[in-house]
């Protein structure tokens, strides 16, 4: 009579942690059962299964020494990080320090040119100012409104290929109303003519680029000779006389009634410089500002317990099934990228370090029970045609090394992955993750 290995395994199922199997020493007391001897195989099973739990133990401390030392590069990267806002805040500091250097210097500056010998400009030179001021606003609109043109020539260029690609390859008999709305749609604007050839308007475009150079004495109008145009001087210079010897501030005030046109054209070049450098070095100052605080935000992100995962941010895995691949960048994206061309997709867009539950088989009782993992949130991915936007939930089981074991797809665009990685290990019975598949008790659809 054959020996059912449930009959005789039932029994030892608690036992087995210790590796150790019991049972009677004969047969009689099973006799009862079915009628079933039971053959005494607790050496062999005891054997196998401290054979397996070598083997386990093994994997499991050579996956926490590199948890380890992802924990230690964790720490590394984060004294990084706090030594580059410290070195960021002197650079800070000396910046600072710069800019009130330059506003004093654009106040000395400043000074110096009222001081100078002012003249009132006549009609001829003040026109020339506006004329110059209004040329250049014009050029500048000119510049921009081209560079708009350019830009939305080539979008309606590349959507009309695409929609004269998309009416080619379509199928007509695939029962979708607004499929075929859009394709009739095109049609009627592709027969009132589609973007043409620019090529006829290439000494129009010469013309355009010549207008677009700034002004110069070599190009254009030289402003310079018509701004140093003076019709009445003699006064000028008498009042230019008086004024020298006012104070500044009652110098600009009365200079400011003299001259109610003038403005920033008038604004000598060693005072544009010293306005530019001051400019120039508050720019600076606010980038290292930025800098800072995107450091500091950085430090205060969840990385998990120790920042076990600021190390992995980046590390991208993949596995290949079917006619796609898939890729888990970690803390960044999830994407399928199809084999045969065709469009990378985007799965989702790292939102949070989270916890989910599984249902798990125990694997000395063979009970289902609910194990917590950590887990991944991916959300706002590529939307789906009909549906939400992709979201992938990675839970993560602990192994030696980084890895895609499984993609599901577990409602429309709505995906799950089960990835190994050392950085969930734990030491002890309470690990977080077996590094088996996580079984569950929805129906998935398994894309792999």
């Amino acid at each position: 009579m054959s020996t059912s290995p449930l009959l005789c395994l039932g029994s030892t199922a608690r036992t087995k942690a210790t590796g150790l199997c019991t049972f009677p020493s004969t047969g009689d007391e099973w006799a009862h059962v079915g009628g079933v001897k039971c053959e005494d195989r607790c050496k062999e099973i005891g054997k196998e299964w401290r054979k397996q739990e070598e083997k386990r133990q093994k994997s499991l401390t050579a996956a926490l020494k590199k948890k380890k030392e992802l924990v230690a590069e964790a720490g590394r990267l984060t004294k990084q990080i706090e030594d580059q806002i410290a070195d960021l805040e002197a650079e800070a500091g000396a910046q600072e320090i710069k800019i009130r250097d330059l506003e004093a210097q654009l106040e000395k500056i400043q000074k110096e040119e009222r001081g100078k010998a002012l003249k009132k400009k006549g009609k001829v030179s003040q026109l020339a100012g506006q004329a110059k001021n209004r040329v250049e606003e014009l050029r500048n609109a000119l510049v921009d409104v081209r560079k708009q043109r350019d830009e939305s020539r080539a979008r309606v260029k590349e959507l009309e290929e695409i929609l004269s690609k998309f009416k080619v390859e379509y199928n007509p008999n695939f029962n979708d109303e607004g499929v075929k709305r859009a394709v009739r749609s095109w049609e009627e604007y592709a027969a009132r003519g589609t973007a043409g050839d620019y090529s006829g308007d290439a000494a129009r475009e010469r013309d355009l680029d010549e207008i677009s150079k700034p002004d110069s004495e070599t190009s254009g109008i030289n402003w310079e000779q018509w701004e140093n145009e003076d019709d009445g001087e003699g006064e000028a210079d008498l009042v230019s006389k008086l004024l020298s010897y006012l104070p500044s501030s009652l110098a600009e005030r009365i200079q400011g009634k003299l001259h109610p046109e003038s403005g920033a054209e008038s604004e000598s070049k060693a005072v544009t410089d010293a306005r530019n450098a001051l400019n120039s070095e508050k720019s600076t100052l606010t980038g290292t500002r930025n800098s800072i605080n995107n450091h500091k935000a950085d430090l205060e992100k969840d990385y998990g317990p120790d920042g076990v995962f600021r190390p992995l941010k980046g590390v991208c895995i993949s596995r290949d099934s079917g006619e796609y691949t898939y890729e888990h960048c970690f803390l960044e994206k999830t994407k399928q990228i199809p084999k045969k061309g065709g469009a990378t997709v985007t799965m989702g867009n790292f939102v949070r370090i989270g916890t989910t539950s599984v249902d798990e088989v125990d694997s000395f009782s063979g009970e289902i029970r609910q194990v917590e993992k950590t887990a991944l949130e991916y959300a706002n991915g590529q939307t789906c045609w009909n549906g939400p936007a992709r979201s992938t939930t990675v839970i993560l089981e602990c192994a030696e090394e980084n890895e895609i074991l499984k993609v599901t797809e577990d409602e429309k665009c709505v995906y799950s992955m089960i990835v190994t990685t050392p950085a969930v290990c734990q030491d002890g019975n309470n690990q977080n993750g077996t590094g088996n598949d996580a079984n569950t008790t929805k129906e998935h659809k398994d894309e792999l």
